[in-house]
């Protein structure tokens, strides 16, 4: 009798992995000092936040967005293989970071790219989102194709 392993067990493993080396290049920036604390919240920056509890906010802020991407990601055709890199990604990195500002009340971010100062969450973000629009504008134009034709 073979064990089945539920597909979630990949994700969730996948999860952690990112989630453990995005923390573990964190602590070590931290332990050298080099890294710029990131307070700013995104996209709610320009309002005044001084009544409110931040960590609990961005915390509530976190988990609408994902059950918002789980919405949008089971709406759209993409294979399983995409479909887990995109989920394991984008949950991982957005994770991650919600760890370090309910925890810290900021995020650890420590690569300069000229302007901008960004970790190895952000990245998983990025590209996870890149593959999900990718497919997303793939199947859009060969679903107008097919229908064309």
């Amino acid at each position: 009798m073979a064990l089945r392993i539920s597909k979630y067990f990949y994700y969730i493993s996948a999860m952690i992995l990112f989630i453990a080396l995005d923390q573990m290049v964190k602590a070590y920036m931290s332990i050298e000092e080099r890294f710029i604390k990131n307070s700013e919240i995104p996209f709610l920056s320009k309002f005044d936040l001084s009544e409110i509890n931040t960590q609990i906010l961005y915390f509530t802020v976190t988990i609408a967005l994902v059950w918002l991407f789980l919405v949008l990601i089971e709406h759209l055709k993409i294979d399983e293989n995409d479909r887990f890199w995109i989920v394991s990604l984008i949950l991982s990195g957005m994770f991650s970071n919600a760890i370090d500002r309910v925890l810290k009340g900021y995020v650890v971010d420590y690569i300069k790219l000229s302007s901008l100062v960004i970790n190895i969450a952000d990245i998983f973000i990025a590209i996870g989102m890149s593959i999900l629009i990718f497919k997303s504008v793939y199947q859009l134009i060969f679903s107008r194709r097919r229908f064309h034709e």
